[in-house]
């Protein structure tokens, strides 16, 4: 009637449950029932209340035509409620029903305080969580500064190392090398290449060394040579070679 469909539903369970609690009082049905209905009228109302806040927009809060039904269900409704407050008096107490809303709206109260005291402890972890990871990015921010300046500091007045603390730190590596002579050579690919057989003793063992260049070069006597590009075995070349040397001897 009050052209909100929302609140005509709700004002039809008010109805529905005025006449099942006035059924229920009449027929003398027991308590759980006659609670029953009375919560169903209670919810009802609260239901018609919220829809009304929520719903309706201004042109119906000012329409005469809803002002007047609004007005008349409401009457009609609160004559009903009062038969309804007088036969729950009649049965169980002159002050059962105004008891009954004292309770209620003191839970209402105390469920509003409730949900007030939640929503103020969540904004205050909120703002606590914040404040801590603030908190964190701020240790982490200034640790990585100190750090910085520290390495920074470091590079500026770090001490020169000598070239023996730099091989002793592992910096420069030498390159370890030894004398090795030559023990035999041949002109080789058609006379165009000269290959030179050199040798040397590491330890107890012999160790070789090969070098190729133009035939118009001579072999050197000597050279130093890298201890760890030396061979165990002398190369299949040299061992021609000699073979060679062999058989112009016979």
């Amino acid at each position: 009637m009050l052209g909100i469909g929302e609140a005509v539903a709700g004002y039809q369970l008010l109805k529905a449950g005025i006449s099942a609690c006035k059924s229920a009082l009449d027929t003398g049905k027991d308590a759980s029932s006659i609670a029953k209905a009375v919560g169903a009228i209670f919810n009802a109302q609260d239901q018609i209340q919220k829809e009304k806040n929520h719903n309706m927009t201004v042109k119906d809060q000012l329409g005469m035509e809803n002002i007047l039904n609004e007005q008349i269900d409401k009457a009609d409704l609160d004559r009903q409620l009062d038969e309804i407050r007088l036969m729950c008096n009649m049965k169980y107490g002159a002050t059962f029903w105004a008891d009954c809303l004292k309770i209620r709206n003191d839970r209402i109260q105390e469920l509003k305080e409730k949900e007030k005291k939640a929503k103020i402890r969540r904004a205050l972890e909120a703002k606590e969580m914040r404040k801590s990871l603030f908190t964190l990015f701020s240790i982490l921010v200034v640790a990585g500064l100190i750090f910085v300046a520290f390495a920074l500091y470091q590079k500026a007045f770090a001490k020169e190392y000598t070239r023996s603390q730099k091989i002793h730190r592992g910096d420069i590596v030498l390159v370890k090398t030894t004398t090795c002579r030559l023990f035999a050579q041949d002109i080789k690919d058609n006379g165009s290449t000269r290959w030179c057989f050199y040798q040397t003793r590491i330890g107890f063992n012999r160790k070789y060394s090969t070098i190729t260049q133009d035939s118009v070069s001579f072999c050197q006597r000597e050279f130093k040579c890298r201890v760890n590009a030396l061979t165990d075995k002398p190369p299949k070349e040299v061992n021609d070679t000699l073979k060679n040397l062999n058989k112009g001897f016979k």
